[in-house]
């Protein structure tokens, strides 16, 4: 292994990690708390957005977890990966299925989040493979 090209990698890692944890908390939080008018706003059920945000809590602590980890441990990144990549399809095929029906701005909203995370994911793919070699 490349230590030169480790270190940067593995802090980059690190980085991202945190970053998905922190903003994976705010919007679970912001979720449970403010349900009903974004419920109103965006046109979903309140139920379903509180049940998000709640589902999310765990995840962001485990994701959270894993970037306090130095280095980050391999399987807990790739869980990450995986887990950002499957919310992701899992948000287009909901729009698609019409299994959410979402006004154009939570459309929007949808669509905005699984860009972030689609991001996120591939960020820390590619972080992943650099702190391999």
């Amino acid at each position: 292994m490349n230590v030169t090209k480790a270190a940067p990698a593995t802090a980059s890692l690190t980085t991202a990690l945190r970053l998905d944890a922190a903003l994976v908390a705010m919007a679970g939080l912001a979720l449970i708390i403010a349900a009903s008018p974004l419920g109103r706003l965006l046109a979903f059920d309140a139920g379903f957005l509180r049940t998000a945000g709640l589902l999310l809590l765990p995840w962001a602590a485990f994701v959270g977890w894993s970037g306090m980890r130095v280095p980050p441990s391999r399987i807990a990144a790739w869980t990450v990966v995986t887990g950002n990549t499957l919310w992701v399809l899992a948000s287009l095929t909901a729009l698609i299925l019409r299994a959410i029906d979402p006004n154009v701005l939570g459309i929007t909203v949808v669509l905005a989040q699984a860009l972030v995370v689609a991001a996120l994911a591939g960020w820390q793919a590619v972080t992943m493979r650099g702190a391999a070699r």
